[in-house]
């Protein structure tokens, strides 16, 4: 059909134009699912027991012996220890974050207090004895926490306010297979347990 200007303008039928292809669709055979019988729980069946995770040193472990161990060096020397100064890694603001985290059990087993100076500066200090295990079962002793708003540009104000050197904590390399990094006055753990 041939469509002049004066048609254009106007809508053109088309004639419908046949399907090909195969119109009848064979169905696929469902897979049949054969469930194993259930066994109701007996009472000789118990679940496995793991290992007690307490026995092993982690890196967390090493980072809250470091800082106890300056701590108690610092105390020794009667030298105040700015909480900046303690957990502030110039080099890496995971590792200041993880040098937090060690702080924050100190704190809440009661090894390490946080105070306020008249300057508003916090100070840090070793407790030379922390409550036991026992004072905390009995509710003499109570756990503290304390709660610390820190990003990365808090951590970029206090490079600027903390001099370069006065970092306690030194910075952790990764290990790649070898033992965590120690202290140089730190020693190796012989035990399975470490005690403060």
């Amino acid at each position: 059909m041939v469509v002049s200007d004066a048609e254009s303008t106007t809508a053109v039928e088309k004639e419908p134009v046949p399907m090909t292809g195969p119109m009848e669709i064979a169905l696929k055979p469902r897979k049949l699912v054969t469930r194993g019988k259930r066994l109701k729980p007996t009472p000789s069946t118990q679940p496995e027991e793991l290992k007690k995770t307490s026995e092993r040193v982690t890196d967390t472990n090493i980072n809250i012996y470091a800082m106890f161990e300056i701590l108690k060096k610092k105390k020794k020397d009667e030298v105040n220890v700015k909480l900046e100064s303690l957990i502030l890694n110039r080099d890496s603001f995971a590792q200041t974050v993880e040098n937090l985290f060690a702080l924050s059990f100190l704190v809440k087993d009661g090894r390490v207090a946080i105070n306020v100076d008249e300057n508003g500066s916090h100070l840090v200090e070793a407790l030379r004895n922390g409550p036991s295990a026992k004072d905390f079962e009995t509710g003499v002793a109570i756990n503290h926490h304390f709660i610390f708003r820190f990003d990365y540009g808090d951590w970029e104000l206090m490079k600027n306010l903390v001099a370069e050197g006065e970092e306690l904590m030194p910075h952790r390399h990764a290990s790649l297979g070898k033992p965590p990094f120690l202290m140089p006055h730190a020693t190796v753990f012989q035990t399975k347990t470490m005690y403060f």
